[in-house]
């Protein structure tokens, strides 16, 4: 994969990550939203617009795995065909991509860059 085929998919990850802070940001900020003359909190409009015993769980509770002991191939020999969607993380020079289509199945990987752990999720 080239650097920028590489460069464009770190900045699309970056930019929804971006996305997700603000619209966490709005739903959990202070701010009163008006309904009908009433003031209320984001979040209690955004549950109330929707009748909660319609939810069903589909899966029980951690039915799907993260991965926590990832494998990688060397960027010297890839494995990936060079137009899969990957999240890119890169930490102090160390870069690792995570296909989107394992992502997909797993959600959520955690893994740890020079001492340094985090997660990758979907």
């Amino acid at each position: 994969m080239s650097i920028t085929r590489q460069l464009a998919f770190l900045l699309v990850a970056i930019v929804a990550g971006i996305a997700v802070f603000a619209v966490v940001g709005v739903v959990t900020s202070d701010t009163e939203l008006v309904r009908g003359g009433e003031r209320e909190e984001p979040l209690a409009a955004a549950i109330a617009s929707f009748d909660t015993d319609e939810i069903v769980d589909v899966l029980p509770r951690d039915a799907i795995a993260a991965i926590d002991d990832p494998s990688f191939a060397p960027a010297s020999a890839p494995t990936l065909p060079e137009e899969e969607l990957v999240i890119g993380v890169e930490i102090r020079g160390e870069a690792r991509a995570y296909p989107v289509r394992v992502l997909s199945a797993h959600e959520i990987v955690n893994d740890e860059i020079r001492g340094q752990p985090f997660a990758v999720t979907w």
